[in-house]
C-alpha cells in the first residue's frame, strides 16, 4: 500500500475550492452528472481528484435534497423579465395600448403566478416601451408561454413590426446596508 504525505494547507484549499465549485455547479447545471464532471477541473493529482469527486457528490446530494437547486428549476424563486419593445412611428406604444384595450394584459395579470405585468414608456426614446413582467417561478412562466395568449402577443408584435430585447432577473433580498437609501 502506497503512503501519501498530506499537505494540509493544500488539502484545506482544495476542500474550500470543492465547496465553491459544488455550489457554482449546482446553480449553473442543476445536474449531478455535470457536477461530477466539474470535479475534473479541480486538480491534476488523481488521488486528490478522486477524493474531491466523492466530496462533491456527497455535498451536492445534500444540497439537492435540501432544495438548493439553483434557478434552473425555478420552483420558489421569483423571476422578473424586462422586455424592451422598439418600433417606429409610435408602434411600440400602439402595441401596448392594444394589449391593454383587448383585455390581454388583464388576462395575463389574472394568471396563476403572475406578480406584475406593466408597460412603461422611455423618456429617452419615445419609440421604446418597457414591459416589466414578474412571475412567482419558472413553472408559472412555462404555463404562461403554453397559453393561446402567446399567439395573440406574437401576432400583435408582428402587426406593429416590433423588435425586442429581453433581460431576466431573479429576486434577492435587499441587503440591510442598502435600506438606508430606499424611501418607503
Amino acid at each position: 500500500m502506497q503512503k501519501y504525505k498530506i499537505n494540509w494547507n493544500k488539502a484545506v484549499l482544495y476542500l474550500l475550492k470543492t465547496f465553491v465549485y459544488t455550489f457554482l455547479c449546482i446553480n449553473r447545471f442543476n445536474n449531478i452528472e455535470k457536477l461530477y464532471l466539474c470535479a475534473i477541473n479541480i486538480t491534476d493529482n488523481n488521488m486528490i481528484r478522486d477524493i474531491m469527486k466523492g466530496i462533491i457528490l456527497l455535498f451536492a446530494t445534500i444540497l439537492l435534497l435540501a432544495g438548493c437547486q439553483g434557478d434552473k428549476q425555478g420552483k420558489s424563486m421569483s423571476i422578473t423579465v424586462n422586455l424592451r419593445y422598439t418600433g417606429t412611428d409610435g408602434n411600440a406604444r400602439k402595441f401596448a395600448e392594444e394589449m391593454v384595450s383587448s383585455g390581454t394584459v388583464d388576462a395575463i395579470r389574472a394568471e396563476e403566478g403572475n406578480l406584475r405585468y406593466e408597460y412603461y414608456q422611455s423618456l429617452d426614446d419615445p419609440e421604446t416601451i418597457l414591459l416589466i413582467d414578474s412571475w412567482a417561478n419558472q413553472d408559472a412562466i412555462d404555463k404562461h408561454h403554453a397559453t393561446p395568449m402567446m399567439d395573440t402577443i406574437a401576432k400583435l408584435r408582428e402587426k406593429y413590426d416590433l423588435h425586442m430585447t429581453v433581460e431576466r432577473y431573479t429576486a434577492v433580498e435587499t441587503p440591510e446596508m442598502e435600506n438606508k437609501f430606499i424611501r418607503k
